[in-house]
């Protein structure tokens, strides 16, 4: 039975005496006001050790109240001492409730969310939550921290690509040292205008430009977005207003900044490679098919196993591996292979002799989130034949990939090509890879010829 407590200031009345305690325990049923209920509730918790399980030499007590369960160490290695300690914190219990009685008798329980000063406070504790992958951790605070380096380019922070790597640290460290409420939408729209200036003169750089800087913008307002925000709250953290980059807005307007352009003759360029890269440099055409005729990323190939090839299916199964991740959850699927390209790939397995597609000497490397291409020798130099062909873009082999795009829109459209190329959903390829250049007309011309009114 628990006797309820009329008045709290009032000392609680303890009838056995130390004598009365070591001769044994009463009897008597008595409520949790009192400190012989206690005396058989303390109890020494165990531990595992080497030989075996073990006591500690200090009691503690489980304690539950309002649907809530808790030990308290009582710090002490005497019993009757003990059952006065547990009284006391269920007299708090019932008095003041769990988090004042916590603060008292468990500070180490009691959670104090964190206050973020600088940038680099933040950073660590997005890190330490994991809530982003190491990769698009990275991604977004690379460019986080470019947006940083030119914003206080001013203050003494610019230096920072023009550091050699062994500097590069000591300048990142500068930059974690902004705190993060001089990020005001003030300083945010003077960097854009004066990072907008200072490209100034020439269209197809204000172009470049204006595309740099929105990738700029996207990757600092994802480190303070809305998602990210709300998992902040989930740990009792919130962002003082104004929130960095809550309300900036990216400077390119419409589809037609950002789709991409058809440039090349994906037919005369298949052709050019055929003839120049089969042989000794068959490596630079596997590279090269996997992203024309397939729409692989850099990644992809990179790392592609033997293994993905499902020949009999004629499929190429894009797939996460024990080597590397996709780019999102939707980047899995099955690509359906051409005979002819099918007949390449078969040939070229029956005479591999390592697991990967495209050979190379280096290993996959594990890294803090940048990526790590074990070819990258290759990509480079099959990135330097490109643009000696004309393919005149600043990532050639991405170039391909969206060339890609276009010739699944054109041929079974735009809801095919955005499957082909694994997006999350239409609106990505319309923006930026759906360039169709079939004629757009109606094909009612021909009337005005029959109508005897054209020429």
């Amino acid at each position: 039975m628990i006797h309820e407590l009329a008045n709290f200031d009032s000392p609680l009345e303890d009838t056995k005496s130390v004598q009365e305690v070591s001769s044994g325990f009463s009897s008597a049923v008595r409520g949790k006001t009192h400190t012989d209920y206690w005396l058989k509730k303390v109890f020494h918790p165990k531990y595992r050790a080497g030989d075996g399980m073990r006591e500690t030499g200090a009691f503690s007590v489980k304690i539950q109240f309002s649907g809530r369960r808790e030990m308290f160490p009582l710090n002490t290695a005497n019993r009757p001492d003990a059952a006065r300690k547990s009284k006391q914190i269920w007299a708090s219990l019932v008095a003041n409730g769990w988090d004042k009685t916590l603060a008292e008798h468990k500070p180490q329980a009691t959670y104090v969310a964190p206050v973020f000063v600088t940038v680099g406070d933040y950073m660590d504790y997005l890190a330490s939550k994991n809530f982003y992958t190491p990769e698009a951790l990275y991604r977004n605070q690379t460019k986080f921290y470019t947006v940083l380096s030119s914003m206080f380019e001013n203050d003494g922070f610019g230096s920072r690509f023009r550091a050699r790597r062994a500097r590069l640290k000591k300048a990142n460290e500068k930059l974690r040292a902004v705190r993060l409420s001089d990020l005001t939408p003030r300083r945010v729209e003077e960097w854009k205008n004066s990072y907008l200036a200072s490209r100034s003169g020439n269209p197809v750089s204000e172009i470049r430009a204006k595309h740099t800087l929105d990738s700029y913008i996207r990757a600092s307002k994802a480190m303070f977005g809305v998602k990210i925000r709300k998992r902040l709250a989930d740990f009792g953290v919130v962002i003082p207003e104004p929130v960095p980059f809550a309300n900036t807005t990216t400077v390119t307007r419409g589809r037609s900044s950002f789709r991409y352009h058809s440039r090349m003759d994906p037919t005369a360029l298949t052709n050019v490679a055929l003839d120049e890269l089969q042989g000794e440099k068959t490596e630079l055409l596997k590279i090269f098919l996997l992203a024309l005729h397939l729409g692989l990323r850099r990644n992809e190939i990179d790392k592609l196993l033997w293994t993905q090839f499902d020949f009999k299916r004629g499929v190429l199964r894009i797939e996460v591996t024990e080597f590397a991740q996709l780019k999102t959850a939707g980047s899995e699927g099955d690509l359906s292979l051409e005979p002819e390209l099918a007949g390449f790939f078969q040939s070229e397995a029956r005479k591999a002799t390592g697991i990967f597609v495209i050979k190379s000497t280096c290993v996959p490397r594990k890294t803090g989130g940048w990526q790590h291409y074990r070819a990258h020798g290759l990509l480079t130099e099959l990135c330097d034949w490109l643009r000696a062909k004309g393919v005149d873009a600043q990532k050639p082999i991405h170039t391909l990939r969206k060339e890609f795009g276009k010739l699944i829109t054109e041929k079974l459209g735009l809801f095919a090509a955005s499957l082909a190329l694994r997006h999350q959903g239409t609106s990505v390829t319309a923006i930026y890879y759906a360039d169709d250049t079939r004629p757009k007309h109606t094909g009612l011309g021909k009337l005005i010829r029959i109508g005897g009114l054209g020429p």
